[in-house]
């Protein structure tokens, strides 16, 4: 299985990520984390957070992605593998199920208390209270992209996607935007709807 590591240090000052590449084409670089609810979309009264992704694990057929944060000053993180080239879930203008939709296309796992803090600032922004931990097996979900073209994670885009969690369950059953900017580095969760704000906390710390 070929894989390519980004590897990251923490910087001594500050709170900044120092990351590398090696493989081909070396750069350094800086990351600087910012609070995950920094950039809320004016009026829309949805929780929507940003995450820098500060390492990459690239396989033969998957991206494994750590994304972190920071809430209230403390680090906030979590791993999300996703599958590479989802085709295509929007054919001239019209979704379309049959290329567009990968069962377990993605998996949530946790990175340890970064984690379990990032459970706890979920909770505090959609108005809810938990003592949970984030879970400790992988998380699997559906995927549907919500893009025009093929998933390549390997080119310079945005890439937006839907998550279905718990669809076996009418109780626990939840939706999430989850977008993948690798121009800059980042993954993004946008909520759908509040309704589905406890069904992704019980997801997450199941």
């Amino acid at each position: 299985m070929l894989i390519k590591r980004l590897s990251f240090l923490l910087a001594p000052v500050g709170i900044m990520l120092l990351i590398g590449c090696g493989h081909h084409n070396p750069f350094t670089g800086k990351v600087v984390l910012e609070d995950i609810n920094a950039r809320p979309i004016a009026d829309t009264g949805y929780v929507d957070i940003f995450l820098k992704t500060i390492l990459t694990t690239i396989t033969d057929s998957s991206y494994i992605y750590i994304a972190k944060g920071l809430h209230h000053k403390k680090f906030v993180g979590l791993r999300v593998e996703i599958k590479n080239n989802i085709g295509a879930g929007i054919i001239d203008d019209a979704m379309n199920a049959t290329s567009g939709f990968m069962e377990n296309g993605v998996r949530i796992s946790s990175i340890g208390e970064e984690s379990d803090r990032l459970v706890q600032a979920l909770a505090d922004l959609y108005g809810l209270r938990t003592d949970r931990h984030f879970s400790n097996t992988p998380i699997g979900m559906a995927v549907f992209s919500l893009n025009d073209t093929i998933a390549d994670l390997a080119t310079t885009n945005y890439y937006r996607f839907k998550l279905f969690l718990e669809e076996n369950s009418e109780d626990l059953y939840g939706e999430i935007f989850m977008n993948i900017n690798t121009a800059s580095n980042e993954v993004e969760f946008f909520e759908k709807d509040a309704e589905f704000r406890a069904p992704v906390i019980q997801a997450l710390t199941k």
